[in-house]
């Protein structure tokens, strides 16, 4: 399989390139550890944040974000920016949004599975304040069997919304993760 960019749309709560940096036809270079959510070691817990008050901001943005990524796995894109942070809609139009997850989709087909990897709580990122939960997934994709799936929910209020969003080929391999 041709390695192909494939969205490095959203690196918003770590202050990464918004869309226009992304080329979905040209080969992108590896995003630098400052700037790829869930890239980088977990980070410790926030002071003041109980590993109880972790583990439950991880459980809602897990829920929060199996929500979102169903939208954008039916191919509901536009629906899945208008249930976005306001830090992903301020960094993004809708429009380009659903024209970025549309070329992508057209590269990597549709979803056959995504397996939660890690997820990591940070009280803020750089440039970008507030509390967010970054979950890496290992997904398989029709046309990318092992890609790493990398989204940034950050808390609004009581409710956890996709704050960014970042997928490429898991391990520099286009061939199907090990069987556990």
């Amino acid at each position: 399989m041709k390695r192909t960019a494939l969205l490095a749309t959203l690196l918003l709560a770590a202050g990464g390139p918004g869309p226009s940096s992304a080329a979905p036809s040209a080969p992108a270079p590896a995003p630098a550890a400052t700037t790829a959510p869930g890239a980088t070691p977990a980070p410790a817990a926030a002071p003041g944040v109980t590993p109880a008050e972790e583990a439950a901001a991880k459980k809602a943005a897990e829920e929060a974000a199996r929500g979102w990524l169903a939208l954008v796995d039916a191919g509901k894109y536009a629906e899945s920016w208008q249930q976005a942070a306001a830090i992903f809609r301020g960094k993004v139009t809708e429009a380009q949004w659903v024209e970025a997850v549309r070329s992508v989709a057209a590269q990597v087909g549709k979803v056959q599975g995504r397996e939660l990897a890690r997820a990591a709580y940070a009280d803020a990122l750089p440039d970008a304040p507030g509390t967010y939960v970054i979950l890496q997934y290992r997904t398989r994709f029709e046309k990318l069997p092992d890609a790493l799936e990398t989204v940034s929910f950050q808390r609004d209020g009581a409710t956890w919304k996709a704050a960014g969003y970042f997928v490429r080929p898991a391990g520099g391999s286009s061939s199907p993760p090990p069987a556990p």
